[in-house]
């Protein structure tokens, strides 16, 4: 009966501490059915009828300020973890960034060099069809040019020009020094005739027309270098044969 009355009254002590209760903060806050929850260096989490709430240990009230102090060493030394893990996760960030930014100028410069390497392709293709069509141009003009000198009434001249350079006399503006070697073959014209075929009629044959053809028989053929002034003006370039 004794034993029975003792474990009575040390569970009336205990009741209690063992239930929830009010909790009033030094600020005025008052928390219902509330608990401790759990804890830090420097802070408690409050369960209450509301729900969480997380409070500095120096709100508390006193009796519960000495069962959860306040550790300083910890705090400290959470404090500096939390500040060597903000300053890391500082560092990988400017490094991210500076990566960030190396591989955005790269790729900038990259396609500044490709435009400018675009635009001079462009630049060189057009310079070297405006060229060929100079050189075919002269070549067309030194052809005419022996042409017209060795033209005659029983002879008739095809040339064929080959151009081997093609340089700038004052710069790209022109004129420019053309040279090369000039084929020149020589055609001789002969009167032949040809009797066109025609049937009997009636079975007596009848004699045909003579037709007279003319034809370029080639008689000779000679092959000279040369070097002409070639003038790209508007509308008509301009060519001078200055030695053969």
């Amino acid at each position: 009966m004794k034993r029975l009355a003792l474990i009575l009254v040390s569970a009336a002590l205990l009741a209690p501490a063992l239930s929830a209760a009010d909790i009033a903060l030094s600020d005025g806050r008052v928390f219902h059915d509330a608990r401790i929850a759990s804890q830090t260096p420097r802070t408690v989490v409050i369960a209450h009828a509301g729900g969480l709430a997380a409070v500095g240990k120096e709100l508390l009230p006193a009796d519960l300020r000495s069962q959860y102090p306040i550790d300083e060493a910890a705090a400290r030394a959470a404090d500096e973890r939390e500040q060597a893990a903000a300053a890391t996760a500082r560092r990988a960030a400017t490094a991210t960034a500076e990566l960030a930014a190396a591989a955005k100028e790269q790729a900038r410069q990259a396609a500044a060099a490709e435009a400018l390497a675009s635009d001079e392709r462009t630049r060189q293709s057009a310079e070297l069809l405006r060229l060929e069509a100079m050189w075919t141009d002269a070549a067309r003009r030194v052809e005419r040019h022996y042409r017209e000198r060795s033209r005659s009434r029983i002879q008739e001249t095809s040339c064929l020009a080959q151009i081997l350079d093609f340089k700038p006399v004052n710069g790209n503006a022109g004129p420019w020094l053309v040279s090369g070697t000039v084929t020149i073959t020589t055609y001789e014209r002969r009167e032949t005739s040809t009797t066109e075929g025609r049937g009997s009629s009636r079975g007596v044959k009848t004699r045909a027309p003579r037709v007279p053809v003319t034809q370029l028989i080639p008689v000779s053929e000679e092959t000279k270098p040369f070097q002409a002034i070639y003038t790209e003006e508007v509308p008509e370039p301009t060519l001078t044969v200055t030695s053969s």
